[in-house]
């Protein structure tokens, strides 16, 4: 019962988390989409990179506070048309929730907040002229958020970045997740004694993402 009980409470969380997210997603719209003019044409351009926790909530909260204003225009550019909520990512690799539960929408959301969107990968800023070039396009800004995120830290242990799995997202979860049912899938069809090192798994990192339960072989 105890396990029962601690499985319902973890489940019941994740969708309480996930439905406090779909509804921070969703906010009011500050425009019609018809009503909305075309970012380039603001006459102050307000740019962030980044469509993580950071660039969403600037993007988010500058059309909060400027709602009454008509001169400004917000646009986020990101490389992924999904807003990931990091702290469930760890549940991806246990099996505890769903991928769905994890990345909501990005361009419904920050439409309805009265921001523009796009959906591409930043190749340069020219801080001169005041402007971003992603996937080959130019876009123009007045201001400038950067909010890209950050790339897994190893502190110089030997081997680690050339033989481990990265932390970096949800596509990463899944491959930690795959790699440890093969394994187990593996492990299942061998006759005699199995190797130790065939279910050993060594986890580097002992912050919100490291300690957390493998997914069992009955995934």
């Amino acid at each position: 019962m105890g396990r029962l009980s601690k499985g319902a409470f973890a489940l019941g969380g994740a969708a309480l988390a996930a439905g406090v997210l779909r509804r921070a997603l969703n906010p009011k719209p500050r425009y019609e989409v018809w009503e909305r003019p075309p970012y380039g044409e603001f006459p102050n351009r307000v740019l962030v990179l980044g469509g993580g926790f950071g660039g969403y909530t600037a993007a988010y909260t500058l059309c909060n506070l400027t709602h009454d204003r008509h001169d400004v225009g917000v646009m986020l550019i990101s490389k992924e048309n999904y807003f990931t909520f990091w702290p469930m990512v760890p549940a991806i690799i246990s099996s505890d929730i769903d991928t769905r539960n994890v990345a909501q929408p990005l361009r419904r959301a920050l439409i309805r907040a009265g921001a523009s969107f796009r959906r591409a990968s930043v190749d340069g800023i020219d801080y001169e002229r005041k402007m971003v070039t992603a996937d080959g396009q130019e876009f123009p800004y007045d201001h400038l958020v950067l909010s890209l995120g950050a790339e897994p830290a190893f502190f110089g242990i030997p081997g680690v970045e050339e033989h481990s799995f990265k932390m970096r997202g949800i596509s990463d979860a899944e491959a930690i997740r795959n790699r440890v049912i093969e394994r187990f899938e593996e492990v299942s069809l061998m006759r005699g004694e199995i190797p130790e090192s065939k279910l050993t798994f060594v986890v580097i990192g002992g912050g919100a993402t490291g300690p957390r339960r493998p997914p069992s072989c009955t995934s």
